[in-house]
């Protein structure tokens, strides 16, 4: 039976003419005998052309041996009838193939045929996956963060027996039973860490890290480990927390800890745990938490001595003004301790509050009052004060300015609002709009200014100080009404700190 007879048969029809999948048929001097359309295809060649060729037509050059036909030499280095290889395609292309070889003796003669199969698709993922395995490799080697690759499986299995088992939550239970914790993360395995980490915990090799884990993780850190335990049962992706660690030469250091759980059992055996060393920040922030500190106590000294020394200012007028008779003189002295009483309320504010460059302007304009009426409001007279105010916060740099045109406003007020009857009424809304703008409104149902009368051109102190504050100091707009007494609106901008 030769191979003409067998082509002819249904059985040859059947497997090598009607397949899908590539064959071809050589004899022991390599020549082609057959190839089926699918292996014509995938080459590029006709029937036609491909039967006028050898085997050692289709084999990259480097792979063609000397004094042997391909296919036996292909059978003598492999050591099996399976193999991987190249087939060079007609335009000179290489196809990555996988060969099986199947021997038939036909009439004392040899036919080899190969079952081929394109493995140009495998190849490439193959080579994909190598150039994201080394990719990965440089990053871990290379990143300036120290990394641990961990097994987790283990521990996540015991989390799970232990939720089964735990009345309480599993966080309270871990806190509780530190022992558990340290058995639990006992189970967790280092498979590997980079270059960074040797430098983190001051070690010479990973073995000498590996050995000594207990060491660098103190056990009064075991809250942390707690929590990231915690953190693993409870499904989270992510846990980050800061934990103090030893190095290996004994220095203790901060570090921040970042884990990113994996969401499946088999990618826990391969967790990126990183660890960046945060003990040079750590004592910036700590020093200056401590001259934050020292500069708060010294502010709030500085404001309360100004404060006193502003109110030793006000009793020295005091006490001046009682040396003289002078109704006129006793005026001014007593304006002039109110307008310093008025400053020094700004600093007591600042030492009473937390910010101490800020106050609350609702709270100043409340104590202004009660300072003010004490001072001028006589035996018997019955001055209401109606208040509608919004908390407001005022920095330092405007509430001094603002405080002196409240000092001055009312003053007048209750110096010249009720001359010759006892009962008044005087009104305080202070809001604040969404464009930041504080609006201010003092008024009072005591007796007005002739008509015709301009405040701006008065060549009193008081008032020259309200305008020149308001629209310099301020940067903000004053202007008043008579009707019904007098009423000032005050605008100005809050000033954002910088």
């Amino acid at each position: 039976m030769t191979l003409d007879f067998l082509k002819r048969s249904k059985l040859y029809q059947s497997l090598f003419t009607h397949s899908s999948i590539p064959i071809l048929i050589t004899d022991i001097h390599d020549q082609i005998l057959d190839a089926n359309e699918p292996y014509c295809t995938m080459l590029g060649y006709t029937h036609h052309e491909i039967t006028a060729l050898t085997l050692r037509d289709l084999v990259p050059p480097e792979k063609r041996p000397e004094g042997t036909s391909v296919t036996l030499s292909d059978l003598q280095t492999h050591s099996s009838t399976f193999f991987e290889t190249e087939d060079l395609c007609k335009d000179g292309k290489r196809i990555p193939v996988e060969v099986t070889i199947l021997q038939a003796d036909i009439a004392e003669t040899s036919f080899f045929f190969s079952i081929i199969r394109d493995i140009s698709q495998r190849k490439a993922a193959e080579k994909k996956l190598i150039q994201n395995e080394q990719w990965y490799r440089f990053v871990f080697e290379n990143a300036g963060v120290a990394f641990w690759e961990e097994d987790f499986s283990k521990a996540k299995a015991m989390l799970q027996s232990l939720q089964k088992k735990c009345k309480t939550d599993v966080a309270a239970y871990l806190h509780a039973h530190p022992e558990t914790v340290l058995e639990i993360i006992g189970s967790v395995r280092v498979i590997d860490i980079n270059v960074e980490t040797l430098h983190l915990v001051e070690a010479s090799s990973k073995d000498q890290i590996f050995g000594s884990l207990e060491y660098i993780i103190p056990k009064d850190q075991v809250h942390v480990l707690a929590e990231e335990l915690a953190a693993l049962a409870e499904g989270k992706e992510e846990f980050v927390s800061e934990i103090n660690h030893r190095t290996l030469k004994g220095n203790k250091r901060t570090a921040l800890l970042k884990i990113k759980f994996p969401a499946s059992k088999q990618a826990l055996k391969h967790t990126i745990v990183s660890m960046m060393d945060i003990t040079r920040q750590k004592e910036v922030e700590e020093s200056l938490s401590l001259a934050l500190k020292e500069k708060k106590t010294l502010m709030k000294e500085l404001h309360h001595r100004t404060k006193n020394n502003m109110q030793m200012i006000g009793s020295l007028l005091s006490l001046k003004s009682g040396y003289t008779d002078n109704k006129e003189i006793n005026e001014v002295f007593d304006d002039m301790r109110n307008r310093i009483y008025s400053m020094a309320a700004v600093h007591e504010k600042l030492y009473q509050s937390g910010s101490l460059d800020t106050i609350y302007l609702n709270q100043y304009i409340d104590d202004l009052l009660v300072t003010l009426k004490e001072s001028y409001q006589k035996s018997g007279d019955t001055i209401s004060i109606e208040k509608q105010m919004e908390d407001i916060i005022l920095p330092l740099s405007q509430a001094i300015p603002a405080g002196i045109i409240l000092n001055e406003i009312l003053t007048n007020v209750f110096k010249y609002a009720f001359p010759d009857k006892h009962a008044g009424k005087i009104s305080v809304s202070l809001s604040k709009t969404r464009d930041n703008i504080i609006h201010l409104v003092l008024s009072d149902n005591g007796v007005s200014v002739p008509e015709g009368f301009d405040f701006r051109e008065s060549n009193s102190l008081g008032m020259k100080l309200i305008f020149s504050i308001a629209e310099v100091q301020l940067n903000g707009t004053i202007h008043y009404t008579t009707e019904g007494g007098i009423t000032w609106h005050l605008d100005f901008p809050v000033r954002t700190k910088t």
